[in-house]
């Protein structure tokens, strides 16, 4: 009995953030896709993308309000147990804001060493409720649940810096908790 799903190949591409010359409104994105196979069992082959638009506001330095809206699109075709091919997808959109605050301070000697950035953020994210049974659920971006949640997140950057060299991350850490207003409801996803 193989229970293992292989998840090769796997592919991930990310548009980063441009600024359109409307408003100063950004678009931003990423796309993901991956060949689900077991030896016996069901195959799949799925992907999922991301396109956010969004606009950044800052009115005192070192603090930003950002508010955005996304589509996010997952799709699937599997293999049933007749050995015939099935498709399934479905667009979920999402609306949210961001306040996020920032400080730093540099620990450096004749332009080396390094910079320490933390940062604070506090979130309203709000994921339609959008009917995805008909799509099988293999792992933890198979579905995507409805959402109504208050994001707090904590980050901690430290960034070196060396002459003649373009500053680069040397750590990062990243802790984030979200409250859902609603409660979990297991109904649309497992994770």
């Amino acid at each position: 009995n193989d229970n293992t799903v292989q998840r090769l190949p796997e592919y991930q591409a990310s548009l980063l953030p441009y600024r359109t010359p409307v408003g100063g409104v950004e678009v931003s994105g990423e796309m993901s896709a991956t060949d689900f196979y077991r030896e016996k069992g069901a195959k799949a082959v799925r992907g999922r993308g991301t396109m956010t638009l969004s606009r950044t506001f800052v009115p005192y330095t070192s603090v930003s309000i950002t508010p955005y809206v996304s589509a996010n699109a997952i799709g699937t075709r599997f293999e049933d147990a007749g050995d015939e091919w099935e498709s399934a997808g479905r667009l979920v959109p999402m609306t949210g804001v961001t306040l996020a605050a920032e400080g730093q301070r540099g620990y450096l000697r004749d332009s080396k060493g390094f910079v320490h950035v933390v940062g604070a953020e506090v979130g309203y994210r709000h994921v339609y409720r959008v009917d995805q049974e008909e799509m099988p659920v293999y792992d933890r971006w198979s579905r995507l649940a409805s959402q109504n949640q208050f994001v707090f997140t904590a980050t901690q950057r430290l960034i070196r810096i060396r002459e003649s060299v373009s500053p680069r991350e040397f750590a990062s850490m990243r802790i984030e908790w979200a409250y859902d207003v609603n409660g979990r409801d297991p109904s649309d996803t497992p994770y």
